[in-house]
């Protein structure tokens, strides 16, 4: 689970559960989730060395960056979701290619630097306000080499969707061994914190399970700004993993800032 994160929280009367304390579900609403692979997989690949993954959960792209050839230094912080990221490693066979870590990464040191460290899956969101951001950014700056390359995504405020009606989004029909189970989502937006509540509701009735995601939203100007501070400085800026610039209409960022290269002093 990232930092910050406050889940299982009751919300106006709706309660849910810790969504990183049950990685099945989780890995059942995220099982056809491969959009951003390629974007992850591929930096990884052409990097040199080990990468750091940060918020690493079950492993949904630790395990394919793996199976491509690569060392992956693996951080999260949930134990549910790293025992479940080491058994499927186990699977795949490629559990010696991947350090798994239990860490905080507001304020991880690993005491070494990587050529690449990933943020995948809008993981800056667990970051409860402005001082937890600043400790993320200074984690990826401290663990990257001078030129590492820092891969992320993230979401950007999207007044639309916060803005409809409370209802149920997104039915689907999951298939659970030889049957297949209803699930859909609500949400809820706080406008006072800048806080959207998310449910992932599983099954019907008293049998039915609902996952609680808080995501705290920031404006776009606060996260360039507090990656700025951290020291670095933006190569590649897009709405989505094809590459689409950016515009005020944009609900997405995905990024690929760096770290200054050391300069060499001349011989005198």
């Amino acid at each position: 689970m990232p930092p910050g994160s406050r889940v299982g929280l009751v919300v106006n009367g709706r309660p849910g559960v810790d969504p990183y304390g049950r990685p099945d579900l989780y890995d059942l609403e995220y099982a056809d989730l491969v959009e951003d692979r390629a974007f992850y997989v591929s930096a990884a690949v052409d990097t040199v060395g080990q990468v750091l993954e940060l918020g690493a959960g079950t492993g949904r792209l630790t395990i394919p960056i793996a199976e491509a050839g690569q060392q992956v230094v693996a951080v999260e912080r949930a134990e549910a979701m790293r025992e479940r990221l080491a058994v499927r490693a186990q699977m795949a066979g490629v559990a010696d290619r991947i350090d798994i870590v239990d860490g905080d990464f507001r304020s991880l040191r690993l005491g070494r630097r990587f050529a690449s460290v990933l943020l995948p899956f809008n993981a800056l969101h667990h970051c409860a306000d402005e001082d937890d951001l600043a400790g993320l950014f200074a984690t990826v700056a401290a663990h990257l080499e001078p030129g590492g390359r820092f891969l992320f995504d993230a979401y950007l405020p999207d007044w639309e969707l916060y803005a409809r009606a409370p209802g149920r989004y997104e039915h689907r029909l999951l298939k659970v061994g030889d049957a297949m189970m209803p699930s859909w989502e609500s949400s809820e937006w706080d406008p006072d914190t800048w806080t959207h509540h998310v449910w992932y509701h599983f099954g019907e009735g008293a049998q039915g399970t609902s996952l609680h995601l808080v995501l705290h939203m920031y404006p776009l100007a606060t996260l360039r700004s507090a990656m700025t501070d951290a020291g670095l400085t933006p190569e590649f800026d897009a709405e989505d993993f094809e590459g689409t610039p950016l515009t005020r209409r944009s609900v997405r960022w995905v990024g690929r800032w760096t770290t200054q290269r050391t300069e060499q002093k001349s011989s005198s």
